[in-house]
């Protein structure tokens, strides 16, 4: 059996989450907000070299399964565009309902589109 490596590009560890409730606290503060169909993205910069990601997901929103699926959509959302995504901003993402039953395909089309809006590389 051989075993496959993944590329270290791809990979999601623990520096790119954001954990540290100071950290959450300030995005909530100070970030500011894209607003799209299926999530919310709050966003604020944190003077590192690489941008950080976390979620939020109202428990009333689905039930237990559905919501992680949503959670695991989104980070391998992020995980496989990290390169197209602006380095040195922590990211919130919050959910919606109509994130529930959506596919990957049309997250990450909503999620590139978000980012690819101009409002966001203006500051």
């Amino acid at each position: 059996m051989k075993l496959i490596v993944m590329p270290k590009e791809f990979g999601f560890g623990r520096e790119y989450r954001i954990s540290d409730t100071k950290d959450i606290r300030q995005i909530y503060k100070y970030g500011k907000i894209l607003r799209a169909e299926s999530f919310e993205i709050k966003y604020v910069k944190n003077g590192l070299s690489i941008s950080r990601i976390c979620f939020s997901v109202n428990r009333k929103l689905a039930s237990a399964p559905k919501r992680n699926r949503a959670k695991r959509l989104l980070r391998e959302l992020f995980r496989l565009n990290k390169k197209k995504i602006p380095c040195g901003y922590d990211f919130l993402i919050i959910f919606k309902k109509e994130i529930i039953g959506k596919t990957f395909k049309a997250l990450e089309k909503e999620f590139l589109e978000l980012l690819a809006n101009e409002k966001f590389f203006k500051e």
